[in-house]
């Protein structure tokens, strides 16, 4: 018993080691999943800004044309 008992603690370890290796490599993977993410909405917002403006510009450019007519 003694025997079983001394041979947990070094497989305990080892399992401990397995367990915060995956917590680091889950947790890298996340961030970069993250960080991916973040330039893709970065990149939808630059293009909704861009939309933005054009759609602001042809508002002007209709606001001109009804005042040409007052």
């Amino acid at each position: 018993m003694q025997k079983a008992e001394t041979s947990i603690d070094p497989v305990l370890r080892q399992f401990r080691d397995y367990v915060l290796y995956l917590k680091h490599s889950l947790n890298a993977q996340a961030a970069g999943a993250l960080k991916k993410k973040a330039l893709d909405i970065e990149r939808e917002i630059e293009q909704l800004i861009r939309d933005m403006n054009v759609s602001i510009a042809a508002a002007d450019d209709f606001v001109k044309v009804l005042q040409g007519w007052q």
